[in-house]
């Protein structure tokens, strides 16, 4: 064994050389037994190669299924916004047909509108033409008239 004790056969009893002696012993043993733990956890950790790859396979293992357990909750989670979000465009899609299809009865009756009204217009800026014709042909009669009431009137104030 790598720890030797040598003993001496003892001529006195000297306190101090009794007590140097169990320190020598006492020191030797502390640092045997620390070199002998960290050989022990060398050998613990090198000897079987085979044991660290189980434990290192153990640990991907592990971690794979603590990865699948994240991975299948953020499925689920997006499964549920594919979901409900499906169904919110769905309703949106439905609502915009609807409002397509009254946009085109709008603009259907906005054309018809415009039709009438444009007939309307004309209809008002012929009878604007044939009003101020009136008017003009009016206003003539008015000056023949006039003329001649001033011609009648000059004349009878003249007598």
């Amino acid at each position: 064994f790598w720890l030797k004790v040598q003993t001496f056969p003892k001529r006195s009893f000297n306190i101090v050389s009794d007590t140097m002696v169990a320190g020598r012993v006492l020191v030797s043993l502390v640092v045997g037994l620390t070199i002998s733990s960290h050989e022990a956890i060398q050998v613990r950790t090198a000897v079987n190669p085979i044991r660290r790859v189980v434990n290192l396979l153990q640990e991907m293992a592990q971690k794979v299924t603590e990865e699948g357990v994240t991975e299948k909750a953020l499925y689920e989670r997006f499964e549920c916004y594919c979901k409900t979000s499906g169904e919110d465009l769905q309703k949106n899609i439905e609502e915009g047909s609807s409002s397509i299809t009254e946009t085109g009865t709008n603009i259907e009756a906005s054309q018809g509108t415009i039709v009438q009204l444009k007939s309307e217009l004309a209809q008002a800026q012929q009878s604007r033409t044939e009003a101020k014709a009136a008017a003009a042909t009016a206003l003539a009669l008015d000056k023949k008239a006039r003329a001649a009431f001033e011609g009648q009137s000059s004349d009878l104030l003249a007598n």
